[in-house]
């Protein structure tokens, strides 16, 4: 009777572990895009490389989990699972040592986890690898095995495509009501629109994708040294503001504290909140990005639009 408890419990750590590592990457893809600008902000990749990276990490962990769990291949589960968790072990030191504290992402955003929570996960699950063992119960074939390693991988990339593989959808600006706003209702400190670039921002503080969007872009302005003051940010206010009121001011400005918080990026200097009639008569969409060369609109794109190639082919224009 010890015996079998004793297989029990080595057959459950095992499970136990693959069952976190399958719980790790549905977290992850449940928040694909914020697992992608973190891979993203390290700087090492462009941001389809980082999208590609992201889905394959995610479903590495999908075939590991479910690897552990179907009772084949032990050994080379587990030494597979054991050099998983070294790396990604390795690289939570990597992030105690540069002093981050933040959500390291291991279990996406919805458990939210420092290195150093996540490097004793990582330990607990390694004592459980190295005491866990299957040699009994229920196992699949190799061939369910095979089936669900390309299923891990392609269901990732089906299920949420990277953005280069989206159809890219057409936008419109309302170029004339745009430069019209820039240069007389804005008035940002006499910033003549008509001569060099700027990238205009649309985003609303209620908006999910305009905070990954913000994140985004502000990524973009530090990879390529994009200065500050060649940036516009225009936010929608909320439906029935009154601009008149009192205290107006400080209500929207906590407003934009808190989404520069959520969304981790810098407000810069020259952004205004635009009434709902100002800022449809310029785009029909939030978030959007508008690139102006020269007083003229040479390129405008939504968060899946955005990417290393449209940036760089923007700055290189003479």
């Amino acid at each position: 009777m010890e015996l079998d408890l004793k297989k029990c419990a080595r057959a459950l750590a095992l499970i136990v572990v693959g069952v976190v590592f399958i719980v790790s990457a549905l977290a992850k893809l449940s928040s694909i895009d914020s697992f992608v600008l973190y891979v993203f902000s390290f700087g090492f990749f462009s941001f389809d490389v980082s999208s590609v990276l992201a889905r394959l990490v995610v479903g590495g962990e999908l075939f590991l989990g479910a690897g552990l769990l179907s009772g084949l291949y032990s050994r080379f589960f587990k030494l597979a699972a054991f050099s998983a968790l070294a790396v990604f072990t390795l690289f939570l030191f990597a992030l105690l040592a540069m002093g981050e504290e933040g959500n390291c992402h291991c279990m996406g955003e919805v458990f939210e986890l420092s290195p150093g929570k996540s490097i004793l996960k990582n330990v607990i699950l390694a004592a459980l690898l190295y005491f866990g063992e299957r040699r009994f119960g229920f196992r699949l074939d190799k061939l369910a095995v095979a089936l669900v390693a390309v299923f891990s991988f392609v269901w990732v990339f089906a299920y949420v495509p990277p953005d280069f593989l989206l159809k890219k959808k057409e936008l419109k600006v309302g170029e004339n009501n745009l430069m019209k706003y820039l240069n007389e209702e804005a008035a940002f400190d006499g910033t003549d629109f008509q001569k060099g670039k700027y990238i205009i921002c649309f985003y609303s503080t209620k908006c999910k994708v305009c905070l990954l969007s913000a994140r985004k872009m502000d990524l973009f302005i530090d990879r390529y040294n994009i200065p500050d003051t060649s940036v516009v940010q225009l936010f929608k206010a909320a439906y029935g503001t009154d601009f008149e009121s009192d205290g107006i001011e400080y209500e929207l400005e906590s407003q934009l504290l808190a989404f520069s918080e959520k969304s981790e990026a810098r407000l810069v200097e020259k952004r205004r909140f635009v009434k709902d009639a100002d800022l449809w008569s310029m785009t029909h969409v939030v978030p959007m990005f508008v690139f102006l060369k020269d007083g003229k609109v040479v390129d405008k794109l939504n968060y899946r639009g955005l990417t290393d190639e449209r940036i760089e082919l923007f700055l290189s224009k003479e």
